[in-house]
Protein backbone atom coordinates (compact mmCIF):
# COMPACT_ATOMS: atom_id res chain seq x y z
CA UNK A 1 0.00 0.00 0.00
CA UNK A 2 1.92 3.14 -1.14
CA UNK A 3 1.46 6.12 0.96
CA UNK A 4 0.28 4.19 4.60
CA UNK A 5 2.32 4.19 7.65
CA UNK A 6 3.30 0.26 7.48
CA UNK A 7 5.02 -0.04 11.56
CA UNK A 8 8.23 -1.42 11.59
CA UNK A 9 7.40 -3.75 14.34
CA UNK A 10 4.44 -5.78 14.22
CA UNK A 11 2.37 -4.77 17.75
CA UNK A 12 2.94 -8.84 18.13
CA UNK A 13 6.29 -8.98 18.07
CA UNK A 14 7.71 -13.00 19.30
CA UNK A 15 10.05 -15.49 18.23
CA UNK A 16 7.73 -16.87 15.54
CA UNK A 17 7.30 -13.11 14.05
CA UNK A 18 11.23 -12.22 14.47
CA UNK A 19 12.04 -15.63 12.21
CA UNK A 20 9.36 -14.65 9.75
CA UNK A 21 10.44 -11.07 9.23
CA UNK A 22 14.13 -12.57 9.60
CA UNK A 23 13.75 -14.90 6.68
CA UNK A 24 11.03 -14.02 4.76
CA UNK A 25 11.82 -12.57 1.13
CA UNK A 26 8.44 -9.72 1.30
CA UNK A 27 10.72 -7.94 3.84
CA UNK A 28 12.76 -5.43 2.14
CA UNK A 29 16.44 -4.92 2.92
CA UNK A 30 15.57 -1.52 3.98
CA UNK A 31 13.15 -2.94 6.05
CA UNK A 32 15.25 -4.82 7.66
CA UNK A 33 17.80 -2.18 8.67
CA UNK A 34 14.95 -0.35 9.98
CA UNK A 35 13.88 -3.11 12.36
CA UNK A 36 17.43 -3.54 13.48
CA UNK A 37 17.62 0.66 14.25
CA UNK A 38 14.17 -0.16 16.44
CA UNK A 39 15.34 -2.66 18.23
CA UNK A 40 18.77 -1.05 19.15
CA UNK A 41 16.61 1.83 20.31
CA UNK A 42 14.83 -0.77 22.81
CA UNK A 43 18.38 -2.03 23.81
CA UNK A 44 17.83 -5.51 22.03
CA UNK A 45 21.30 -5.67 20.56
CA UNK A 46 21.88 -9.27 20.35
CA UNK A 47 18.63 -9.31 17.69
CA UNK A 48 19.13 -6.38 15.87
CA UNK A 49 22.95 -7.85 15.19
CA UNK A 50 20.78 -10.90 13.20
CA UNK A 51 18.95 -8.12 11.30
CA UNK A 52 22.24 -6.59 10.01
CA UNK A 53 24.25 -9.32 9.58
CA UNK A 54 21.53 -10.38 7.13
CA UNK A 55 22.42 -7.69 5.18
CA UNK A 56 25.82 -7.01 5.68
CA UNK A 57 25.39 -3.56 7.61
CA UNK A 58 28.93 -3.81 8.98
CA UNK A 59 28.83 -0.15 10.07
CA UNK A 60 26.08 -0.77 12.43
CA UNK A 61 27.38 -4.00 13.74
CA UNK A 62 30.59 -2.23 14.45
CA UNK A 63 28.57 0.29 16.51
CA UNK A 64 26.87 -2.27 18.60
CA UNK A 65 30.25 -3.76 18.61
CA UNK A 66 31.52 -0.49 20.71
CA UNK A 67 28.30 -0.10 22.59
CA UNK A 68 29.11 -3.81 24.27
CA UNK A 69 32.65 -2.74 24.86
CA UNK A 70 31.28 0.73 26.59
CA UNK A 71 28.94 -1.19 28.44
CA UNK A 72 31.62 -3.72 29.72
CA UNK A 73 29.30 -6.69 27.86
CA UNK A 74 31.62 -9.34 27.55
CA UNK A 75 28.89 -11.74 25.95
CA UNK A 76 27.05 -9.25 23.35
CA UNK A 77 30.50 -8.61 22.18
CA UNK A 78 31.03 -12.23 21.51
CA UNK A 79 27.82 -13.13 20.30
CA UNK A 80 28.47 -10.49 17.31
CA UNK A 81 31.69 -11.62 16.52
CA UNK A 82 30.09 -15.40 16.12
CA UNK A 83 27.15 -13.59 14.31
CA UNK A 84 29.11 -11.53 12.09
CA UNK A 85 32.19 -13.26 11.44
CA UNK A 86 33.85 -9.96 12.34
CA UNK A 87 37.37 -10.56 14.28
CA UNK A 88 37.38 -8.69 17.85
CA UNK A 89 40.94 -7.01 18.69
CA UNK A 90 42.87 -7.65 21.75
CA UNK A 91 42.97 -3.69 22.04
CA UNK A 92 38.75 -3.87 21.96
CA UNK A 93 38.81 -7.08 24.37
CA UNK A 94 41.37 -4.97 26.83
CA UNK A 95 39.16 -1.55 26.86
CA UNK A 96 35.63 -3.94 27.60
CA UNK A 97 37.62 -5.40 30.39
CA UNK A 98 38.73 -2.06 31.76
CA UNK A 99 35.24 -0.42 31.39
CA UNK A 100 33.35 -4.11 32.93
CA UNK A 101 35.45 -3.50 35.60
CA UNK A 102 35.02 0.02 36.82
CA UNK A 103 31.18 -1.16 36.25
CA UNK A 104 31.89 -3.79 38.50
CA UNK A 105 31.53 -6.23 36.28
CA UNK A 106 34.32 -8.73 37.49
CA UNK A 107 33.52 -11.85 35.41
CA UNK A 108 33.22 -10.13 32.14
CA UNK A 109 36.14 -8.30 32.89
CA UNK A 110 37.74 -11.55 33.35
CA UNK A 111 37.11 -12.78 30.42
CA UNK A 112 37.87 -9.89 28.56
CA UNK A 113 41.20 -9.53 29.66
CA UNK A 114 41.59 -13.38 28.88
CA UNK A 115 40.53 -12.41 25.69
CA UNK A 116 42.83 -9.83 25.28
CA UNK A 117 45.56 -12.24 26.64
CA UNK A 118 46.14 -9.50 29.41
CA UNK A 119 47.55 -11.28 31.70
CA UNK A 120 48.63 -8.44 33.91
CA UNK A 121 45.83 -6.78 34.68
CA UNK A 122 43.53 -10.52 34.93
CA UNK A 123 46.20 -11.01 37.54
CA UNK A 124 45.42 -7.78 39.57
CA UNK A 125 41.73 -8.33 39.42
CA UNK A 126 42.23 -11.57 40.61
CA UNK A 127 44.03 -10.38 43.26
CA UNK A 128 41.21 -7.64 44.17
CA UNK A 129 38.67 -10.81 44.18
CA UNK A 130 38.23 -13.49 46.72
CA UNK A 131 39.92 -17.04 46.24
CA UNK A 132 36.18 -18.15 44.67
CA UNK A 133 37.05 -15.60 41.69
CA UNK A 134 33.91 -13.13 42.91
CA UNK A 135 33.96 -9.73 44.55
CA UNK A 136 34.87 -10.11 48.07
CA UNK A 137 31.51 -9.60 50.23
CA UNK A 138 30.73 -6.38 51.35
CA UNK A 139 29.07 -6.28 54.86
CA UNK A 140 25.37 -5.12 54.89
CA UNK A 141 24.33 -1.46 56.16
CA UNK A 142 22.91 -3.33 59.45
CA UNK A 143 26.21 -5.11 60.18
CA UNK A 144 28.25 -1.96 59.41
CA UNK A 145 26.09 -0.28 61.83
CA UNK A 146 26.52 -3.07 64.82
CA UNK A 147 30.58 -2.90 64.19
CA UNK A 148 30.48 0.64 64.66
CA UNK A 149 28.30 0.12 68.25
CA UNK A 150 30.98 -2.20 69.18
Amino acid sequence: MKGSKKGVLPKHYDLVEKQRLLYSKDISPERKVKIAELLIQQGNYCEAVEFLEQEKDEGKIREIMEKAVEEGDYFLLAYVEKISGLKVESEQWNRLGIAAEKLGKYSYALKAYQAANNTGNYNKLKEKLSPSGEEAPQPSPSEKKGAQNE
